[in-house]
């Protein structure tokens, strides 16, 4: 059974490393995409024409036209294919009216810009143009036809889809995601219901990367970084993200981690509620309890957006999740015989001193006030009360 389970979590293993190597294959050539990217408007509607000069000069086939309605600024983006290009040619309208041309420029498939063009590098031709604010203002006269704008590239811009070979994505799918892949593998040897929370949470991680930052998170990471602390958030969590960030690991595995022990916390917790239902069979508790965790990811449930959010509150409430789990597991173990209620209730009362500590230390001690009493009641009373023997005598 150990065998079958072992050669079961690596199957499941190796197919979420294949579709994050081809995730990230496609990726990668996105990265390397790049868009001709332009503002205009007219008084009147018609057609934009974009000629590109790929060696060859200005030619009708290497154009694209779209049309744009009147009065209103309209941006136009066009994807560059692959190849050299040594300039761009605008015919900004087919007919007499008005137009203003502005933020030409080459974009990532991110949005970023990648390389701006003022609009004084321009040569216009018969347009009774001028520039305003960066802007090329043109048309508007009868007589005038044709006009046109164009700019030479210095130097030519080459577009390579690089990056989409097999060597490229693996590289980049272990610098980015090794670490979680193999905290995932530890994971799924917890167990297949463990292992599919585990999945879960690795696809948050791409989905969401690089993930959310509350306002707090992102004061106490610059603390971090800068290794300055003040006190208007407790430092706890600015000093854990220090020691994490020099171990050589990095926010987003965080994160992972922060939701992979989160949906734990939850499959956790329900299994020690369903430990109080005899009729459920105990193999398919865990399935339970993992199914309830699935349906709290679902997209109109908070959960999801809550786990890859790096917020102390987040900590807490996992925390809190944990200790209401082992909690109920504390009193569930006092109703078993045979139980040694001094060992028990010294190994409980040191696992939730950690984690009282660590509630206290990483956000708010005020909440801690309504749990710390009932726990110590039960700690006290698992060592007070005498061993029970199996068949119940006294």
């Amino acid at each position: 059974m150990k065998v079958k389970r072992w050669i079961i979590a690596l199957a499941v293993w190796i197919l979420v490393f294949a579709a994050v190597l081809w995730f990230e294959s496609g990726a990668l050539k996105k990265d390397g995409m790049r868009f001709f990217r332009f503002h205009v408007s007219a008084s009147q509607a018609g057609s934009v024409q974009v000629f590109f000069d790929r060696g060859h000069g200005f030619r009708e086939e290497d154009s694209v036209r779209r049309r744009i309605p009147a009065n209103e600024r309209q941006n136009i983006v066009i994807l560059l294919e692959p190849g050299m290009y040594k300039g761009f040619r605008i015919d900004p309208i087919d007919n007499a009216s008005s137009y203003e041309l502005s933020s030409m420029e080459i974009t990532r498939a991110s949005g970023a810009s990648d390389r701006s063009f003022d609009a004084s590098a321009w040569f216009s031709h018969n347009s009774g143009w001028r520039i305003d604010d960066g802007r090329i203002i043109g048309g508007g006269v009868s007589e005038i036809a044709d006009p046109w704008h164009a700019l030479a590239l210095e130097p030519p811009l080459n577009v390579v889809l690089t990056g989409s070979g097999f060597r490229d994505s693996l590289s980049a799918v272990l610098e980015q995601h090794g670490r979680a892949l193999i905290l995932l593998g530890l994971v799924m040897l917890l167990g297949p219901s463990a292992g599919l929370l585990g999945c879960v949470a690795f696809f948050f991680r791409v989905l969401f990367d690089p993930g959310f930052y509350s306002p707090d998170s992102i004061d106490q990471i610059s603390q971090a970084q800068i290794g300055q602390f003040w006190d208007q958030h407790p430092v706890a969590m600015a000093l854990f993200l220090q020691a994490w960030l020099k171990i050589g690991l990095t926010i987003r595995d965080l994160i992972f981690v922060q939701a992979l022990v989160g949906l734990l916390s939850v499959q956790y917790t329900a299994m020690r509620v369903l430990d109080w239902l005899p009729n459920i069979e105990k193999e398919w508790r865990p399935w339970l309890a993992c199914l309830l965790a699935l349906l709290l990811c679902t997209p109109l449930s908070p959960l999801p957006w809550y786990l890859n959010t790096l917020w102390k509150d987040t900590w807490t409430a996992i925390l809190f999740v944990w200790v209401g789990g082992i909690a109920l597991r504390m009193v569930r173990d006092l109703r078993e015989p045979g139980q040694n209620p001094w060992l028990m209730g010294c190994r409980w009362l040191g696992c939730f001193a950690l984690m009282q500590s660590i509630v206290d230390c990483s956000a708010f001690s005020i909440p801690t006030i309504g749990i710390t009493g009932p726990l110590i009641r039960i700690t006290w009373e698992s060592m007070s009360v005498g061993p029970r023997s199996r068949s119940g005598s006294g």
